[in-house]
Protein backbone atom coordinates (compact mmCIF):
# COMPACT_ATOMS: atom_id res chain seq x y z
CA UNK A 1 0.00 0.00 0.00
CA UNK A 2 1.79 3.17 -0.99
CA UNK A 3 0.99 6.70 0.02
CA UNK A 4 -0.46 5.69 3.72
CA UNK A 5 2.83 6.61 5.02
CA UNK A 6 3.50 10.04 3.90
CA UNK A 7 2.93 13.30 5.59
CA UNK A 8 -0.45 15.68 4.81
CA UNK A 9 1.66 17.60 2.65
CA UNK A 10 -1.52 17.95 -0.04
CA UNK A 11 -1.44 21.38 -1.50
CA UNK A 12 -4.03 22.28 0.44
CA UNK A 13 -1.90 22.38 3.29
CA UNK A 14 0.72 23.52 1.20
CA UNK A 15 -1.71 26.82 0.81
CA UNK A 16 -2.21 28.10 4.21
CA UNK A 17 1.40 28.53 5.44
CA UNK A 18 1.61 30.73 7.59
CA UNK A 19 4.68 33.82 7.64
CA UNK A 20 5.72 34.47 11.42
CA UNK A 21 8.85 35.81 13.01
CA UNK A 22 11.08 32.99 14.35
CA UNK A 23 10.02 33.81 18.00
CA UNK A 24 6.24 33.91 17.27
CA UNK A 25 6.48 30.22 15.60
CA UNK A 26 8.27 28.97 18.62
CA UNK A 27 5.12 29.85 20.98
CA UNK A 28 3.31 28.06 17.83
CA UNK A 29 4.58 25.29 18.31
CA UNK A 30 4.41 24.87 22.24
CA UNK A 31 0.95 24.94 20.90
CA UNK A 32 1.11 21.96 19.01
CA UNK A 33 -0.51 18.64 20.26
CA UNK A 34 1.51 15.61 19.32
CA UNK A 35 0.01 12.21 19.76
CA UNK A 36 1.51 9.02 19.30
CA UNK A 37 -0.79 5.92 18.98
CA UNK A 38 0.13 2.50 18.88
CA UNK A 39 -1.91 -0.40 17.69
CA UNK A 40 -0.75 -4.05 18.17
CA UNK A 41 -2.59 -6.04 15.13
CA UNK A 42 -3.59 -9.84 15.84
CA UNK A 43 -1.42 -11.94 14.24
CA UNK A 44 -1.58 -11.85 10.44
CA UNK A 45 -3.88 -8.98 10.43
CA UNK A 46 -1.90 -5.63 9.85
CA UNK A 47 -2.71 -5.37 6.65
CA UNK A 48 -6.21 -5.60 7.22
CA UNK A 49 -5.29 -2.67 10.37
CA UNK A 50 -3.79 -0.63 7.41
CA UNK A 51 -6.20 -1.15 4.92
CA UNK A 52 -9.05 -0.43 7.87
CA UNK A 53 -7.18 3.20 8.67
CA UNK A 54 -7.47 4.29 5.07
CA UNK A 55 -9.87 6.57 4.77
CA UNK A 56 -9.10 8.03 7.99
CA UNK A 57 -6.09 8.99 7.21
CA UNK A 58 -6.94 10.58 4.13
CA UNK A 59 -9.90 12.35 5.79
CA UNK A 60 -7.56 13.86 8.61
CA UNK A 61 -5.18 14.91 6.53
CA UNK A 62 -7.70 17.23 4.71
CA UNK A 63 -9.09 18.78 8.19
CA UNK A 64 -7.82 22.38 9.32
CA UNK A 65 -5.48 22.22 12.00
CA UNK A 66 -3.79 18.84 11.31
CA UNK A 67 0.19 19.48 10.52
CA UNK A 68 0.79 15.63 10.35
CA UNK A 69 -1.33 12.32 10.14
CA UNK A 70 1.33 9.50 9.28
CA UNK A 71 0.69 5.43 9.69
CA UNK A 72 4.19 4.05 10.50
CA UNK A 73 4.93 0.78 10.52
CA UNK A 74 6.78 -0.52 13.69
CA UNK A 75 10.22 -1.79 12.09
CA UNK A 76 11.23 -4.13 15.30
CA UNK A 77 7.40 -5.25 15.39
CA UNK A 78 5.41 -6.98 12.51
CA UNK A 79 2.08 -6.56 14.09
CA UNK A 80 2.82 -2.85 15.60
CA UNK A 81 1.81 -0.08 13.80
CA UNK A 82 2.15 3.60 15.09
CA UNK A 83 -0.22 6.89 14.07
CA UNK A 84 1.67 9.82 14.45
CA UNK A 85 -0.55 12.99 14.75
CA UNK A 86 0.24 16.82 14.92
CA UNK A 87 -2.13 19.01 15.39
CA UNK A 88 -2.07 23.03 15.49
CA UNK A 89 -3.50 23.23 18.78
CA UNK A 90 -6.60 21.76 21.12
CA UNK A 91 -8.88 23.12 18.47
CA UNK A 92 -7.08 20.86 15.61
CA UNK A 93 -7.61 18.20 17.81
CA UNK A 94 -11.30 19.07 18.62
CA UNK A 95 -12.13 19.10 15.05
CA UNK A 96 -10.31 15.63 14.11
CA UNK A 97 -12.43 14.47 17.04
CA UNK A 98 -15.90 15.50 15.72
CA UNK A 99 -15.11 13.70 12.31
CA UNK A 100 -16.95 10.95 11.83
CA UNK A 101 -14.97 8.92 10.10
CA UNK A 102 -12.76 8.48 13.42
CA UNK A 103 -15.89 6.79 15.38
CA UNK A 104 -16.42 4.25 12.52
CA UNK A 105 -12.72 3.12 12.16
CA UNK A 106 -12.05 3.02 15.93
CA UNK A 107 -15.40 0.79 15.78
CA UNK A 108 -13.90 -1.36 13.37
CA UNK A 109 -9.81 -1.96 14.36
CA UNK A 110 -11.51 -3.74 17.34
CA UNK A 111 -11.94 -6.64 14.88
CA UNK A 112 -8.09 -6.91 14.05
CA UNK A 113 -6.61 -5.35 17.61
CA UNK A 114 -4.60 -7.78 19.53
CA UNK A 115 -5.29 -5.42 22.56
CA UNK A 116 -6.81 -1.65 22.56
CA UNK A 117 -4.61 0.87 21.08
CA UNK A 118 -2.09 3.03 23.39
CA UNK A 119 -2.58 6.39 23.00
CA UNK A 120 0.32 9.34 24.31
CA UNK A 121 0.09 12.82 24.04
CA UNK A 122 3.00 14.78 23.85
CA UNK A 123 3.84 18.67 22.87
CA UNK A 124 6.97 19.53 21.58
CA UNK A 125 9.24 21.51 23.84
CA UNK A 126 12.66 21.65 22.58
CA UNK A 127 14.46 21.49 19.26
CA UNK A 128 12.58 21.70 15.40
CA UNK A 129 8.51 21.53 14.83
CA UNK A 130 7.25 19.99 11.96
CA UNK A 131 7.89 22.81 9.60
CA UNK A 132 5.72 24.51 7.67
CA UNK A 133 5.58 23.16 3.88
CA UNK A 134 6.55 25.81 1.44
Amino acid sequence: ITGWYDNCGTQSHRSQKRHRKHGDERMADRDRLVILVKMTAQEGRRDKLIETMQELVVSSCEEPGTLAYQLLPDLNNKDILWVYEVFTSRAGLDFHVLNPILKRTQDALKEYLAFPYEVNWTTPREGEGVPEIA
